[in-house]
């Protein structure tokens, strides 16, 4: 896939990174001869400093009024977004 220019997020205080996943053992002379395991879901927590608006609007598809305040509705959904950090 092909995304835009990295932005920063926020500063960062913390990740946490959470994987779920399937495992499927394949059995042979008597004992487990292969496991293959694939991605089934995961969670990625971040604590951040201070999301400005426009990051915020980005992740969650709200807008941003002439105010510059962050107007979220019910039917708001962000897109997908790549998340890197070190």
């Amino acid at each position: 896939e092909t995304y835009a220019t990295p932005v920063q997020l926020a500063k960062a205080i913390s990740a946490d990174l959470s994987i779920a996943l399937a495992e499927a053992p394949l059995y042979a002379d008597d004992g487990a001869a292969e496991i293959v395991k694939e991605f089934k879901s995961g969670t990625l927590s971040l604590g951040v400093d201070n999301i400005g608006a426009t990051v915020a609007s980005d992740l969650t598809g709200a807008t941003i009024d002439d105010n510059n305040v962050v107007i979220s509705g019910s039917e708001d959904g962000g897109d997908p977004v790549a998340i890197g950090f070190r």
